[in-house]
């Protein structure tokens, strides 16, 4: 990766006069900085597709009047969006905010999303006609690399990928998914319970609803009813949701635990509940 001052120079044609290290991986860095006497977020990844995922996210949310930072500038491997003051989702998780969480989450699915399905989601390919194709075979690239790399146990391997085989997936309720939207990545105002923006698109694409909903409510679930309420969820969507939700939610468990283990972070409690998850 490039040093951030040199990114910087290029994207806002100035030096920063401070920089604040957010994330630094082997493989991607986000950076706080000060230019000019204004603030921004540099993002950079060694991984072009994922970038160009990701600032294409940011244009169609931009594009449709979006809750999101403002992309100030791009290159190949990196760009620069505009600070957003607030704390996440999950330092400042009071029913307010989940629930202003469901109203500008289904303002980016009402978005929208056609086939075919694959482009982001962890960059996973190749992509697929129909959601049941691709959820299948993403849901079985991520547990075979938790069974083959981190040792979990083959039964219950089997038992996802059986699950994932049974579970309706065929009429999905398509939406444009942000597709790691975990807490974390949901800005909220603590002195108004408001969400003050969503970052990290780097994942959006066409998908199921219940997707980006298992994400955000996977270490959360006592709040799906406040967050629904925001997102306005019919019957249809609330039915859809119990339907699926418990295998979105393990696949996602045992997934992370495998982006957890390539950048040397602790993924153990994530197999864990993964054995233990209901289906």
């Amino acid at each position: 990766m490039r040093a951030v001052a040199a990114l910087c120079r290029e994207l806002l044609g100035a030096a920063p006069d401070t920089v604040t290290t957010l994330v630094r991986l082997a493989d991607r860095a986000n950076y706080r900085v000060t230019v000019r006497g204004e603030r921004f977020v540099v993002k950079t990844d060694d991984d072009r597709r994922t970038m160009t995922n990701e600032i294409a996210g940011y244009r169609r949310a931009m594009t449709a009047g979006l809750l999101v930072p403002e992309l100030v500038a791009e290159i190949d491997d990196a760009f620069a969006i505009r600070w957003v003051d607030g704390v996440s989702l999950r330092e400042h998780g009071t029913r307010a905010a989940w629930t202003d969480a469901g109203v500008h989450v289904r303002a980016a699915h009402d978005v929208g999303g056609e086939p075919p399905f694959g482009t982001g989601f962890g960059g996973f390919n190749p992509t697929q006609p129909t959601w049941r194709a691709f959820f299948e075979a993403f849901a079985d690239e991520m547990v075979s690399t938790s069974e083959h790399d981190l040792g979990f146990p083959a039964e219950h391997a089997a038992r996802i990928r059986a699950a994932v085989r049974a579970a309706p997936l065929d009429d999905p309720l398509l939406a444009w998914c942000l597709g790691d939207l975990q807490p974390e990545h949901v800005l909220v105002d603590p002195a108004t319970d408001r969400v003050a923006g969503i970052i990290d698109l780097a994942d959006q694409g066409t998908g199921d609803f219940a997707w980006d909903v298992a994400v955000l409510t996977l270490e959360d679930g006592d709040r799906v009813d406040d967050f629904f309420a925001g997102y306005g969820a019919t019957a249809s969507h609330r039915a859809a949701y119990a339907a699926v939700g418990p295998v979105y939610s393990v696949a996602r468990l045992v997934g992370e635990a495998g982006w957890l283990a390539e950048h040397g972070l602790p993924y153990e409690d994530n197999l864990r509940r993964a054995l233990e998850w209901p289906l």
